[in-house]
This record gives C-alpha cells, structure tokens and sequence, in this order.
C-alpha cells in the first residue's frame, strides 16, 4: 500500500496534515495548489500525541473546489464576493474543520460570500488565475506573518542577484507544459528544477502586472541579494538580549543597499529597529504599497492581517503599512487577551498554527476594518478556557 500511495495515488494519505496530503505534487509548480474536487476526512492528533492528557482526536473535513482551492462551492462568476483571504498555512486553516477556516467564519459573520485562496504562493496564484481578475472581490485579506518581511511579503519577485523578474506577456503555455510534465515523471532530484522554473515564471508575472497597475516605473531594490534560507537570528546591536533578523550576502552577491527606499521611510517609526531591518521592513511597506494599488485599480481593498508574530517587528510594520494607506490588522494587542496564558501555547492549535477561536475572532476583525468601524473591546467571555483548550493545544 505504501509503494502504491508513494507511486501511483496522486493524493499522499501517508502525511500528517490534509494541507500535505491533498497538495499538488512539489506543492507550487501546478495551476491548482490542491488536488481539485477532492474531499478528504483524516483523524487529526497533533504532535503532542504521545501527551494523552494534551490530545484529543478529532476528525477534520478538506474539501476542494473546481479551482483547487480549500472551498465547498466554487468561485462565483456572478455575484461579487466580499472577501477572498490569501495567506499560508494558518490562513488556510490546514488542520481545521472545513467551517472553521477564517474564509468560513467571515461568510458566516458577514453574510457574504468569502472564498478561501490560502496556498502555497497565493499572492502569486491570485494574480495569475483569471477566475479572479474575471470578478475581482471586494475585499482581498492578505495574512502576513514576520517572517514574511524578508520575502516581499510573500511576494518573492527577486532573482538572487537582486534583479526584479520581469515578462511580457504572461508566461507561454510550453514552459509551464514542460516544468508540469517535469514534475510528474523526472527523479526527485530534477521536480525541484521544475518547481524553481515554473516560481519563476509566476514571479515575473507577478512583478509586471504589478508594475503595470501600481503605476511605479520600478520596484524597489532588495536590501541584500539573498535567499529566504539565508537569515540568521543574531543580536542586534545595542540590544539587552534583543535578537533581529539579518539577510547574509554571498561572495558572489554581497549585501546591496536601497537608499531611494530609505529616503521615503518615516524613520521615526522605526527607531527602535537595526539598520539591517529597517531598511527590509521600508521595503516591504513599499511593496504592499504596490499591491494594494494594483488591486485598488480592480475595484479591491486590500486588507493586511498580520497574524500574531514577533512584536518588535509587527508593531513598527503596522505603523508603516498604515502611513501608506494600506488597511491593516495588528493582532497582537488582543492576543494576550484571546490566550490568557503563555502564548507558545496558544498559537499553533491542531498543526495548523492557529487556535480556531483565532480564527473566529480574527474574522471578527476583518469586518470591523471593512466596514470602517472601530474595533470593539472583547469581553471576557470570549476568552477561551484554559482548561478545556489545554486539551486541543499543538505545538507550532
């Protein structure tokens, strides 16, 4: 059975997520994130299992639409949707019951349809899949973690040499042919090629379209030419046990330097933070300044959901987002009040880095900003019971 599921079945039921099992092969390099029409029921447990006190099982519903996204019903043509969330893992609620999802909970609560778009490379994949430039949304959550910062918010539209990918038109039909067929039939040493090629050509559609709608002649540079796998946590300097994160050139690409970015920075909202991170988070704020503009010019609002996170760096990154305008979230504030204890506890609830009440409350959120109203207290009840979460808690 194992040789079948590693060799023939298309779905991987040996994994120990549905967000793994349902992915489509090498996880970026196809149309559709996860298998399409699929429905799948798994057990879930947790990797706190061998803890019986800490596990309680329970049986958790994925189910797939047309488009390969995590949604019961399809994209709608017709009506325009209200909200439509990209975002990670948490976003897609990798380990929640289908109603659980922060898509779910926001249709719930604002009684219009929100539809699910979280995957791996969403940003790129909701710019490159015409379902959503046919009938853009009102609204388009983008969650953001940290993390994020050092990836263009998830965008990731730099070559290592600090070059912005760039293609006219969108990328042919054959390249994307030849990395699919690539990545279906090569060894595994060769499918990671195939995953690099076909990122790359959603990269450079990604940078042109948002050139194209932001109106910017250029984006920004990158602070230093490296890879996400590049950071290291070091102390920062003039820190009492601070840690910042720092990009590490190569001999071949050492660290550059984006001063025409720096220049635009508001400086006094990030006097607080290293050179080295204030010049990536400008940068960032910069770039979701692009794309708030490229969707703005669609009839969408953007909406950034910063998911709880490091507060060094989400406090400073909010003020920036705000001073360009850009709808922004900052959990962070609430989140000792949601979790009422050690918040490493709290976090990651089923593997899916996420407490479903999170979710709940985080759509709660969403639709304040939306609607333009200020955000209301939350009242004790809604703090969710140490006790009985004890029991649903996973570790990130």
């Amino acid at each position: 059975m194992l040789l079948l599921d590693l060799a023939v079945l298309p779905v991987n039921s040996f994994t120990f997520r549905q967000w793994e099992a349902l992915m489509t092969r090498n996880g970026a390099n196809r149309d559709a994130p996860f298998f399409p029409h699929a429905t799948l029921r798994q057990t879930e447990y947790g990797d706190r299992f061998r803890y019986a006190t800490l596990v309680q099982p329970r049986v958790t519903l994925w189910q797939t639409d047309n488009l390969g996204y995590r949604n019961a019903e399809p994209y709608p043509s017709q009506e325009r949707p209200c909200f439509v969330t990209l975002g990670d893992s948490n976003i897609v609620g990798s380990s929640f019951d289908q109603p659980e999802t922060l898509a779910s909970a926001l249709q719930r609560l604002s009684g219009c349809r929100a539809y699910n778009a979280a995957a791996p490379n969403s940003i790129q994949r909701y710019f490159y899949q015409p379902t959503f430039r046919a009938n853009p949304p009102r609204f388009l959550v983008v969650g953001g973690i940290a993390g994020h910062f050092y990836d263009d918010g998830g965008l990731a539209l730099y070559d290592v040499s600090g070059r912005v990918w760039a293609i006219e038109p969108a990328p042919p039909w054959y390249l994307r042919l030849l990395a699919g067929a690539i990545s279906w039939i090569a060894p595994e040493s060769m499918r990671a090629q195939a995953w690099v090629l076909d990122e790359i050509m959603e990269r450079r559609a990604l940078a042109n379209f948002l050139r194209a709608r932001s109106g910017m002649t250029d984006l920004p540079p990158p602070p230093v030419a490296a890879r996400h796998s590049e950071f290291r946590n070091v102390g920062a300097p003039g820190t009492e046990g601070g840690t910042a994160w720092r990009w590490h050139g190569t001999a071949r690409h050492p660290n550059v330097t984006a001063p025409s970015v720096m220049s635009d920075c508001p400086a006094a909202l990030l006097e607080t933070i290293d050179p080295a991170t204030r010049q990536i988070l400008c940068r960032f704020a910069t770039l979701m300044r692009a794309l708030a503009a490229a969707v703005r010019a669609e009839g969408t609002e953007l909406i950034f959901y910063l998911q709880p996170s490091s507060d060094r760096l989400l406090a400073p990154a909010a003020a920036l987002l705000r001073t360009e305008g850009i709808r922004i979230i900052d959990f962070p504030p609430t989140r000792e009040f949601i979790f009422g204890m050690d918040f490493d506890w709290y976090w990651a609830a089923d593997d899916s880095h996420w407490h479903p009440r999170a979710a709940e409350l985080a759509a709660r959120l969403i639709q304040a900003v939306a609607e333009g109203q200020p955000i209301e207290p939350l009242v004790d009840a809604e703090r969710p019971r140490v006790i009985e979460d004890m029991r649903n808690i996973r570790s990130r």
